[in-house]
């Protein structure tokens, strides 16, 4: 939107370089023909979820979910649901309350380059630098819309700062031949360089470590035992059998190429949230249906409380520890009662 208003506003200029009306109502007809299409995209995705009586679930996942997700903070859903409005304000100016950063600090020298070529070249090419800050302001909005601020959302600032630091070292090329009068052509060499020199350093440390054994066990523990944990799980149950993992971890179904029993794999959504009823009663018909042998749980997620969950209490009825030395790692081993797999491990048992 942001984008669409400064290309309107800045028209691309007719041969003579001036912005006449002309050239503005086929900036208008452009931005008209990218709605269309994008509006057009949505109608038939929409029209998709409500021809097959899914729309009250899309509509509550694509706006109502996200409403709650941004306005969350660590958790996952909000105890309440502020309006759309309040929460787009209170993100975006979240930096100024010190609540999150603007732009992280190995982009700095990206964003004082773009920051001092915006200064200068607004009043040389204010096309150019309009079009670049409402891309910037855009930018940001898209990292503040969740309201989360995670280390990856602001990569987002990448693809302006790189273009707005490579304007602004060939603008300042020009200023600075022209205000010396003198040939200067080291300077994007120098100051481009020096630039790159200063992002290597600051990433350098992260590309020397080990993401196996470095970084992986302290962000995921989950994923370092994860195959070995889907080999065995592939061993104790039969061709054909399946098993269900409450924590999120589809890798394990990936591993042993079974069929997970349910499609929704996360836990969050059908513990809390406006659907929680509607995605538990699925959940659970669906395990009623696949009756898995095996429950893998991520420790870390399962309820205090799981009676006050359909789901947790439909296991916590039917599986009780594989054995007494059931965990390994994150993960608890549970074998469902009166299963085929508890048939052969009493039968393995007595020989």
């Amino acid at each position: 939107m942001l984008l669409a208003i400064a290309y309107v506003a800045f028209p691309p200029p007719n041969e003579e370089g001036r912005y006449r009306p002309p050239r503005r109502r086929r900036a208008l007809t452009d931005v008209a023909v990218i709605a269309t299409v994008g509006l057009g995209v949505w109608a038939l995705v929409t029209g998709y979820f409500a021809a097959t009586g899914r729309f009250e679930i899309f509509r509550e996942m694509m706006t109502g979910t996200s409403l709650d997700y941004a306005a969350a903070g660590d958790t996952t859903f909000a105890a309440e649901r502020p309006s759309a409005i309040n929460l787009l304000l209170r993100n975006i100016l979240a930096p100024l309350r010190g609540e999150a950063e603007l732009i992280h600090d190995m982009l700095t020298p990206l964003a004082v380059l773009t920051g001092l070529g915006a200064a200068i070249g607004i009043f040389k090419d204010r096309r150019r630098w309009a079009l670049l800050l409402a891309f910037a302001a855009a930018t940001w909005i898209a990292i503040a819309l969740p309201g989360q601020y995670f280390n990856h959302y602001y990569q987002l600032w990448l693809p302006p700062l790189v273009i707005g630091a490579g304007w602004a070292i060939a603008l300042l090329h020009v200023t600075l031949t022209n205000l010396t009068k003198r040939r200067m052509n080291w300077i994007p060499h120098v100051v481009g360089g020096a630039t790159l020199s200063l992002l290597l350093l600051s990433q350098l440390l992260f590309y020397r470590m080990n993401a196996a054994s470095d970084w992986t066990p302290v962000e995921y523990p989950e994923t370092m035992v994860a195959e070995s944990l889907a080999h065995e799980i592939d061993r104790l149950l039969a061709p054909g059998e399946t098993f269900y993992d409450w924590g999120g971890q589809p890798s394990l179904y990936f591993y042993n190429k079974r069929r997970a029993p349910s499609g929704i794999l996360m836990p969050a959504w059908f513990i809390k949230g406006r659907l929680s009823n509607q995605l538990s009663a699925r959940v659970v018909a669906d395990l009623e249906h696949a009756q898995p042998e095996l429950l893998v749980i991520v420790k870390s997620t399962w309820p205090e409380q799981p009676n006050e969950n359909p789901v947790s209490r439909w296991l916590a009825e039917r599986f009780y520890p594989l054995s007494e030395d059931n965990e390994r790692g994150p993960f608890v081993l549970y074998v469902r009662r009166g299963s085929n797999l508890e048939a052969r491990l009493a039968e393995a048992t007595q020989r």
